[in-house]
């Protein structure tokens, strides 16, 4: 057992203890400085050990000494002293089954990455030891961390447990976020409300069309307000994905880019957790082109005050696309009809003159329900809207934590409402 004390900051003249060699120490030297500085992140050249007022040992560098190495410094010497001595017992004792190490406070001292750090090295090292290790903390950091990785699928090597007095008696609390544990703590209900203090996040887009159907797909969402997005910036998926690879921080860790479907492709793989990509099958402007071509005439979106019925839209706004195209009938898969058209070099030319005609930029700007195209696209599909803000809040969340350090309580104020969706979709 290990109580991670604060005798570190006993003033030296106060100490009672002298340097000595620890011949339990002389053997895995290398071992313990190495593993201290994986825990520290440092890069110290030689190790101490103490006895008396502060039995430990300690890593330290040859521009200072043991005197001088602070209490986090102390205490994580402390700790991967204590793997070694298992270390020692299963390399000496032919009965050794493995063993329990209980720590109290083990983030006593040591800062956020360190703190992470030796809960990686213990996930390793308890491993080849066979350890169990408890720990108690009141560290954000710790909790989440751990918490974090107990949510994996089939993950059993962390679990947390909270005591709280909340309802009485105290009760053991299996499971908790921090955001549910700093709430109890703090007295407090789980959500931070719509007051919360968080940045507003700056999110990509390839083109106008991308922004305006995400500007309907967030249409009064709680969300929108912590989201910028990014008007006028022009960029294909290809330079965004040449700039994910390069690993600017401004698109892999403070921002969310916001990619057309068909950079499916491109980013598959690849890992890229500030990626969100735009519902359906097609890119946006080819998307509302089919959406708006398979209504019927008699759809209540045509009843509108603009008098933009469907015969409007197929005489104006979509009719170079339905002709260069050959489409017939009331109803396209546009799929199939892009796939059998021979003119590829200037197919996208035809919907971005389609979206940009000045009739349909009519039905982009309404703000009058059901008039918005976009907006109509997203009533009649709850499913694939709810999928993609699902996914648009977890990227909104991680970035807010990786890239702006927010407390995962705050992050609590990150809300969507979901669509209805009829039963006959489900």
């Amino acid at each position: 057992m290990i109580f991670l004390s604060l005798k570190r900051l006993f003033p030296i003249a106060d100490r009672d203890y002298k340097e000595i060699d620890l011949d339990y120490l002389k053997a895995p030297e290398n071992e313990f400085i190495a593993l201290t500085n994986e825990l520290l992140n440092r890069n110290s050249t030689q190790a101490t050990g103490t006895h008396g007022t502060i039995a430990s040992a300690v890593a330290h560098g040859d521009n200072y000494n043991h005197e001088s190495v602070s209490a986090g410094e102390d205490n994580a010497g402390q700790i991967i002293m204590a793997l070694l001595f298992f270390k020692k017992l299963k390399a000496e004792y032919a009965d050794y089954k493995g063993g329990l190490l209980l720590i109290d406070e083990a983030d006593a001292g040591l800062f956020p990455t360190a703190q992470v750090n030796l809960l990686k090295i213990l996930e390793r090292e308890c491993k080849k030891l066979n350890l169990q290790v408890v720990m108690t903390s009141h560290s954000p950091v710790m909790i989440e961390y751990a918490y974090e990785q107990s949510q994996h699928k089939y993950s059993k090597k962390f679990k947390t447990v909270y005591l709280s007095n909340t309802y009485g008696s105290v009760q053991v609390m299996h499971d908790w976020s921090w955001a549910k544990t700093s709430a109890d703590i703090h007295t407090r209900t789980v959500s931070a409300g719509p007051t919360a203090i968080l940045p507003s996040v700056n999110v990509y887009f390839e083109d106008k069309e991308a922004e305006d159907f995400f500007a309907a797909l967030i249409f009064r969402q709680p969300i929108r307000k912590f989201s910028n997005p990014m008007s006028g910036i022009k960029m294909g998926c290809t330079n965004y994905v040449y700039l994910l690879d390069k690993k600017v921080p401004e698109f892999t860790v403070n921002s969310v880019v916001c990619l057309d479907e068909d950079a499916k492709s491109l980013v598959k793989g690849k890992g890229f957790k500030t990626v969100v990509l735009l519902p359906g099958d097609l890119p946006p402007d080819q998307l509302i082109f089919e959406h708006l071509y398979n209504l019927p005439a008699d759809d209540f979106f045509w009843k509108n005050n603009l008098q933009f019925s469907r015969e409007v839209f197929t005489n104006s706004a979509g009719r170079e696309a339905i002709r260069e195209l050959g489409i017939i009938g009331n109803v396209v898969n546009l799929k199939e009809r892009l796939a059998a058209y021979r003119g590829n070099k200037i197919k996208r030319a035809i919907f971005k003159n389609f979206y940009n005609s000045v009739d349909f930029q009519l039905l982009v700007a309404s703000s009058v329900k059901p008039l918005n195209a976009w907006r109509h696209w997203v009533e009649n599909n709850p499913q694939a809207t709810n999928v993609f803000l699902e996914k648009f809040k977890e990227v909104l969340f991680g970035v807010m934590k990786e890239g702006y350090a927010v407390d995962d309580a705050k992050l609590t104020a990150l809300q969507i409402k979901l669509k209805k969706v009829p039963d006959v979709l489900k």
